[in-house]
């Protein structure tokens, strides 16, 4: 049985990907930091979770320990991420781009250095996913630590793909609006999606076929996939 590691399956996406394997017949071990009516629905499904705090490297490997005792990896997809405006001071700036970094280079990072021997142990294909953001290419100022970290996530997948080929395929997908938070306002929705092309909210689906294209197409390796209807273009 395949086997694949998702970051950040407590919530939205994170959530979907590991609901898609398991129905797709894989065996899934998910990270979490907080517990959500979603943990508690995995484990029923038969899913392996770890809660580790991401910004901690030291939980970070203990983590990464407890998944090189399994006999196979096949996929990591590197979803766990982080989000705020930008703070107003200093102190509170330092600390919001420690834990950005931590988040969305650092844990990744040592994510694949950990697990990277055993996925190529396991052969057959395996393939690494960051998921990454349309701001990685095009920055929004208003969120600056927040889409220079996620631009760091994108180039680490192209180091990687670099570095293990031809043994793992590394690729990445950059959402767009694909499900606004709660606490966006209708204003801010409006402004969003008159600056997307398709003019609507994407849903967490397109974003799941974009991962299933890419662990599908075997002759993919440092590639992106834009899953944001065409907000990259008009923004």
């Amino acid at each position: 049985m395949k086997h694949a590691l998702v970051t950040g399956v407590g919530r939205r996406l994170g959530f979907a990907i590991a609901q898609r394997l398991l129905d797709e017949g894989w065996r899934v071990s998910g990270h979490f930091r907080t517990e959500s009516e979603a943990t508690g629905r995995l484990r029923e499904r038969g899913a392996t979770l770890y809660q580790a705090d991401l910004e901690d490297a030291t939980q970070t490997i203990g983590m990464i320990e407890q998944l090189q005792k399994s006999s196979r990896l096949d996929l990591i997809v590197h979803n766990a991420s982080c989000f705020r405006p930008e703070p107003e001071g200093l102190a509170e700036k330092a600390a919001w781009s420690d834990a950005c970094h931590r988040v969305h280079v650092q844990a990744p990072m040592l994510i694949n250095e950990g697990l990277g021997p055993l996925m190529k142990a396991t052969g057959d294909d395996p393939n690494l996913v960051h998921i990454t953001d349309i701001f990685a290419e095009r920055p929004d100022p208003q969120y600056r630590t927040y889409t220079a970290a996620k631009a760091g996530l994108d180039n680490l997948a192209l180091s990687y793909a670099q570095l293990w080929a031809p043994d793992i395929r590394v690729n990445r997908i950059q959402p767009g609006p694909i499900l606004f938070l709660p606490e966006h306002s209708e204003e801010h929705k409006a402004k969003v999606l008159a600056n997307t092309l398709l003019r609507r909210e994407g849903g967490l689906d397109p974003v799941l076929d974009a991962l299933w294209t890419l662990i599908g197409n075997a002759y993919l390796t440092g590639a992106v996939i834009k899953v944001d209807g065409g907000r990259f273009l008009a923004q």
